[in-house]
């Protein structure tokens, strides 16, 4: 039960490092959206969304009160965004 649980926890910590890849993928697609004008609304705009995203994950923390059940709801919160990846289109700017 022990090698399971150590396992799953290692599968979970593989694909929370997808994390950075998400987070920059929303980064770039917001930037591809908008011409140079905005380009400063949008640097803030992203910011904004990154301090939700951290209020998100206190809340996570606050509902589930174990680290392996918040470890588990952030893996399913960026799985879901995660396919959108393969959506996204070249850029030729990034």
């Amino acid at each position: 039960v022990s090698l399971l649980r150590f396992g799953l926890l290692l599968v979970n910590q593989l694909v929370g490092g997808l994390t950075a890849s998400t987070s920059s993928i929303a980064f770039v697609l917001m930037l591809e959206l908008t011409t140079s004008s905005y380009r400063s609304r949008v640097g803030n705009l992203a910011l904004a969304c990154f301090a939700c995203g951290a209020a998100l994950a206190t809340c996570f923390a606050y509902f589930t009160r174990h680290w392996e059940q918040l470890l588990w709801a952030i893996t399913v919160f960026i799985g879901v965004s995660l396919p959108y990846a393969f959506f996204m289109a070249e850029s030729p700017l990034y």
